[in-house]
């Protein structure tokens, strides 16, 4: 008989030649391609040697026959329990994952049980086999519920990863978990499998534009003011303030920040002071136990979040930032500001003003 079509190399094909129990092992050069699936290839005549092998007899002529389904069909839903359905009639079964996740599969008899270790069928993808004495398959998940549907039928059919082309989707998973890919409106919840990962050295952290380029992640947000809170005019020297007016009642939040997490304070007077030297003010953002707010007073047992220094000589409508090379951490939390005035003198009697500025950060 006609030798049965193997392995096809880039410029040969091997084939096995019966009848018998032992049959022969051929190659042949190909000499031509019909072209398409389901194309005939020919074989050409004459001896050939690859590496020890010889090339016997030809020519001949192979065309593979393609899947045929043969109407009839079976569903099955997979879950992360074992579950079984009846194969439908044919010498293939082509089986096809229409669900968005990643299903294993085995043959076998009424009995058979599907485990992780089995043949994989990715979500949108097809595996095509030959059940032979088989009469079930079984069917099992480890990321979430997908579905299969069976076509039995006859011919070659092999199978698809899924995804890609003009159909399916592609999922990131690590064989067992499934990385959550969600609406910008969805929130994301804590039991979503999370794809872990770390900055590129070739990408480091970049200042963002802002408006008009100003690198601001908002409008400057006005944390005192002698227009809101009337003890910032002419507060004493030693003497400290806790906004009461300014945000709501006093209590900002990160979503007055804008959900910022660095920034600056920047602190502008009202009319011109003559400070003592090494003056300056001192800022704590005090934060909430859900009910009380810490004091703002000489009390307070940790370091202050940020300070302003000023020097002997304060200008009316003159900037001075809070010190450092780094921006200030902003809470994430509600928070009410605190300053103390530890300059040596009065402040302006009006026109103060405690501003925060953020930039944008591009990770």
């Amino acid at each position: 008989s006609g030798p049965a079509l193997d392995v096809q190399t880039s410029s040969h094909v091997w084939a096995l030649a019966g009848p018998g129990p032992t049959p022969t092992l051929l190659v042949s050069p190909i000499t031509s391609w019909g072209g398409g699936s389901g194309g005939t290839v020919t074989l050409g005549a004459g001896s050939a040697t690859v590496g020890a092998v010889t090339q016997a007899g030809g020519p001949w002529s192979v065309t593979p026959t393609l899947f045929a389904p043969g109407s009839s069909y079976a569903q099955l839903a997979v879950g992360a329990t074992s579950a079984r359905v009846a194969l439908p009639t044919g010498a293939e079964v082509a089986v096809y994952n229409t669900g968005s996740y990643a299903a294993f599969v085995a043959l076998g008899s009424s009995s058979v049980t599907a485990t992780a270790s089995g043949d994989q069928i990715a979500p949108g993808g097809f595996l095509c086999l030959a059940p032979g004495s088989a009469t079930y398959l079984a069917a099992i998940e480890t990321a979430g519920a997908t579905s299969l549907n069976l076509s039995g039928g006859s011919g070659a059919c092999a199978g698809s990863g899924g995804g890609g082309g003009s159909g399916g989707t592609t999922k990131v998973w690590d064989g067992t978990n499934t990385a959550a890919v969600k609406a910008a409106s969805a929130a994301p919840a804590a039991a979503d499998p999370s794809m872990v990962v770390t900055l590129s050295p070739n990408a480091p952290i970049q200042w963002g534009a802002g408006s008009s380029n100003n690198g601001q992640l908002q409008a400057p947000l006005t944390l005192l003011s002698s227009a809101n809170e009337s003890a910032f005019s002419s507060l004493t020297t030693g003497s400290y303030l806790q906004s009461s007016v300014s945000g709501t009642s006093g209590v900002f939040t990160n979503a007055n920040t804008a959900q910022a997490q660095f920034g600056d304070l920047v602190f502008t007077s009202g009319g011109t002071i003559a400070p003592t030297a090494g003056a300056n003010l001192t800022i704590w953002f005090n934060k909430t136990d859900g009910t009380n707010y810490a004091a703002c007073n000489q009390y307070i047992a940790r370091a202050p979040d940020a300070i302003i220094p000023l020097g002997t000589s304060v200008v009316a409508s003159t900037s001075y930032w809070s010190s450092g090379t780094h921006s200030i951490r902003v809470p994430a939390y509600p928070f009410k500001v605190c300053i103390q005035n530890n300059t040596g003198v009065t402040l302006a009697s009006s026109g103060n003003t405690l501003t925060l500025i953020s930039p944008i950060t591009n990770w």
